[in-house]
């Protein structure tokens, strides 16, 4: 018994620091379990979910815009499981980001700080942490994907530039199946041939499988696989040989260069994997060109119809898609141009951080939880200067030497800054959220007050969620935005649209009314803050409905019920 005490003891002080941080992960998430159904995307994730679990076809039968992973994530029974999925990956992608800070950091402090300010930023509601958007859910693949990168010879060789890929390399804390079982039916000799190993090929194919699974989540995740897939650049360009370059070292550099391509082709594979599966899987159950129209192409126009709030035709022009990729594509050129001036681990970290600026700005939208795609490339920023100080007062060689990477620094904080600025981003409220959450569980607020503090339709959503389980009804149409009402009380939307500004932004009246009329729900609710003008629908519904409520019963909204008028014969 004594024995086994003292494993475990000696197993937590090598993992203290991570018991910690996970430890954390569970306290802050406490509060979310208690929430109500109100926030907008979550209850239209869950409506999709709930819809595809009662037989309805994604992107055919029931839609958003967005690509599928999120929806089948949703498929979960209730919003309880869903935080608790939240809270599971949370925990498996704090791991990851702990294990990737220590790959690029060498200060132990440095890991530290940058880890605990990741886990605050993901978890509080600054960000809205506390939701189960997708940016979190890509940020869990895309890290598991990224440690499983920083396992490579690939990887090795851009945070030691001395490794070429003629040195060998040990991969460690891999399970042996992983490489040997798959060895058995790979080509060696093609393998030994360009000098790759098939258990890097397996690992780098795995990693590019997860990445690409975060763009499947949502499309900004492509900017976290461009940057992972930088990693190839950076190697090869770095090495560039100089006028003065011998002959020989040139040959060496173009083999040199053709390997890590190779390697990278692998890497590209497991990228397309999902991608192409996605598209086959989605036509091969005859819903393909609705895939791309709403999993794809949607979130170019998306991107393209929000006004900005200011009209300097300089400013307006570097906010559209062209002007953002110059400034991306520049700093990227800087990194490359001066890489003698860089690290490797700068060059990485800074080039996440650019193109998930890019990423996050893709709609000029300043909605929080768009930011949460900065949190894991920021924060090692951060840990990365934080090692930096804690070293340049030693001596004024390594501030000259240092001097770049602060420079760049700078600059990328500064862009960040003035897009939040520029765009009137507003973090959310933290102190107010555990605060009303601390008052609920002592008793000084009832459960019935927690719940109408987050919106103003909680009262009447749950009013309305109750008669609609009574009456064992299924099907719902809403017009209007509450895709909430959907999701707690567990019906289906009639037509293929949660929320009324899809129907208005896409003009489908016409496909709306054709579901309507084909299948009439037995209920029909009427938000009073819709203001769109829609006469068809509002004909069929005083024909065919009538009015259940009254103001004194639901202050937001109005219910129908279906009673068709009888047809007077000629």
């Amino acid at each position: 018994m004594k024995c086994w005490l003292i494993k475990i003891d000696k197993f937590l002080d090598s993992k203290l620091p991570l018991v910690i941080l996970l430890s954390l992960v569970v306290l802050l998430r406490l509060p979310n379990f208690f929430e109500p159904y109100w926030y907008g995307d979550e209850a239209i994730y869950l409506t999709v979910g709930q819809s595809m679990n009662a037989g309805q076809q994604l992107y055919t039968q029931i839609v958003d815009h967005k690509t599928p992973i999120i929806y089948y994530l949703a498929r979960v029974p209730d919003q309880f499981n869903f935080r608790l999925l939240l809270l599971g990956w949370m925990m498996v992608s704090t791991w990851a980001f702990f294990k990737v800070s220590k790959k690029l950091l060498k200060n132990h402090k440095a890991v530290m700080v940058s880890s605990i300010m990741f886990v605050l930023l993901t978890t509080l509601p600054w960000l809205e942490g506390h939701i189960p958007n997708g940016e979190l859910f890509v940020m869990g693949f895309v890290l598991v994907g990224g440690w499983l990168m920083t396992k490579t010879k690939l990887w090795q060789q851009l945070i030691k530039p001395s490794l070429t890929p003629n040195k060998p390399v040990v991969i460690n804390n891999l399970p042996r199946t992983i490489g040997f079982t798959i060895q058995t039916w790979l080509k060696e000799k093609w393998f030994k041939k360009w000098r790759v190993t098939t258990t890097e090929t397996v690992i780098l194919l795995l990693s590019g499988l997860l990445l690409s699974l975060g763009l499947m989540t949502k499309v900004p995740g492509l900017f976290d696989v461009a940057a992972w897939g930088l990693v190839g650049w950076f190697v090869i360009t770095n090495r560039l040989p100089t006028p003065r370059t011998s002959l020989q070292d040139k040959k060496d550099f173009a083999k040199d260069s053709l390997i890590v391509i190779q390697k990278l082709s692998a890497l590209v594979l497991g990228v397309l994997v999902p991608i192409i599966f996605f598209i086959v899987f989605y036509y091969a159950l005859g819903s393909g060109p609705d895939y791309l129209n709403f999993g794809l192409l949607y979130n170019l126009h998306y991107a393209g119809n929000w006004g900005l709030p200011f009209s300097n035709p300089v400013l307006v022009w570097l906010f559209t898609l062209q002007g953002k990729f110059l400034i991306a594509a520049g700093l990227v050129v800087v990194l490359t141009w001066a890489r003698h001036k860089f690290s490797g681990r700068f060059q990485f970290i800074a080039t996440w951080l650019v193109l998930a600026l890019f990423a996050s700005l893709l709609s000029n939208r300043p909605y929080p939880h768009y930011f949460q795609q900065l949190v894991p490339p920021a924060m090692l920023l951060l840990g990365y200067l934080i090692e930096k100080a804690l070293t340049l007062a030693q001596s004024r060689k390594l501030i000259l030497k240092n001097s770049w990477s602060w420079i760049m620094s700078g600059v990328i904080v500064a862009l960040m800054l003035g897009a939040f600025i520029l765009l009137g981003f507003r973090p959310y409220a933290t102190a107010s959220y555990y605060g009303s959450w601390f008052k609920l569980v002592t008793g000084k607020q009832s459960a019935e007050e927690y719940r109408n503090s987050f919106n103003h339709l909680m009262a009447d959503n749950y009013k309305l969620s109750a008669f609609f389980k009574d009456t064992g009804t299924k099907r719902l149409f809403i017009w209007g935005t509450n895709p909430a009402l959907y999701a707690l009380s567990q019906t289906v939307p009639v037509g293929r649209f949660t929320v009324s500004f899809h129907i208005i932004d896409i003009d489908a009246y016409d496909e709306t009314m054709q579901a309507l009329t084909q299948t009439p729900p037995p209920y029909i609710v009427v938000m009073k803050d819709e203001r769109a003008p829609f006469p068809e629908f509002y004909s069929f519904l005083n024909n065919n409905y009538i009015l259940q409520s009254n103001d004194d019963q639901y202050q937001h909204m109005t219910l129908w019920k279906y009673a068709p008028q009888p047809q007077i014969k000629q």
